[in-house]
């Protein structure tokens, strides 16, 4: 073999190997494996999430004053601290507004969208001698829904088929952390003409199914802790695709 050749032979060489190196540091080492079946359900669920932060989901006002409006507060803003001190719901909320030390206004840092802001919210003290926000908050969601499916290796589950919304505001709920449990449906409500039939049910805080790491718009997902998964058939994932539906 020529110089020449074994020069070129080298040079294509070391483009390939430069080339399968920046590959392998582009892509993960470590790739999911799915389940070859899952396990599908169909049974009724409890729900609770926690929200990231206390959600403000409305406002009012007090003898004429909106303290809210005149902060710039939205409705769907939540809030994280007050007066510089991480704050994880509504009881630690309240607590920390009795004992400051200035109860004309407070400091309320919050988190609109991606960003994150603050602000002086002032209190207006009632007839009753307590200190008003002008904010209804609420800092968890509870409900019934429905267990899809369990993937019997990951032991991760997938619920519900949308995402988590708070009615008040129409937005989706941040999540802290969740669970669901172990539920029964009690009856079901007929719907009529302009009103949504409803499923009636309960829920037991002490029968723990699961708990709840991500609230998306295909549903709820996470840990399945349960020994019985409740399922009736197995679903082998080669045969998911696109199909149409009819309603």
């Amino acid at each position: 073999m020529k110089k020449k050749e074994m020069i070129i032979i080298l040079k294509k060489f070391k483009n390939v190997f430069l080339s399968l190196l920046l590959i392998m540091c582009i892509l993960p080492v470590n790739i999911l494996a799915y389940s070859d079946y899952l396990l599908v359900s169909g049974k009724n669920i409890g729900i609770n999430i926690k929200s990231d932060g206390i959600m403000v989901v409305g406002m009012y006002s007090v003898n004429g004053i909106s303290p809210g409006k005149d902060a710039n507060i939205n409705l769907g803003d939540r809030i994280i601290k007050i007066n510089n001190k991480k704050v994880n719901n509504i009881n630690e909320m309240v607590s920390m507004i009795s004992n400051a030390s200035n109860k004309d206004s407070i400091k309320i840092t919050y988190v609109r969208g991606n960003s994150q802001g603050s602000t002086n919210l002032k209190l207006i003290k009632s007839s009753d001698g307590t200190y008003k926000t002008g904010l209804y908050v609420k800092d968890e969601i509870s409900g019934v829904g429905t267990l899809t499916y369990v993937d019997p290796e990951s032991k991760m589950y997938g619920a519900l088929g949308h995402e988590i919304i708070d009615k008040n505001t129409s937005l989706k709920m941040e999540i802290k952390d969740g669970k669901i449990y172990r539920s029964e449906v009690t009856g079901i409500t007929k719907s009529s003409n302009g009103n949504p039939g409803e499923k009636n049910a309960i829920f037991y805080t002490n029968e723990v199914f699961g708990n709840i790491e991500k609230n998306t718009q295909s549903g709820i997902f996470g840990n399945y802790t349960d020994s019985t998964a409740g399922a009736n058939w197995l679903l082998y994932t080669s045969t998911v695709g696109n199909q149409n539906a009819n309603i």
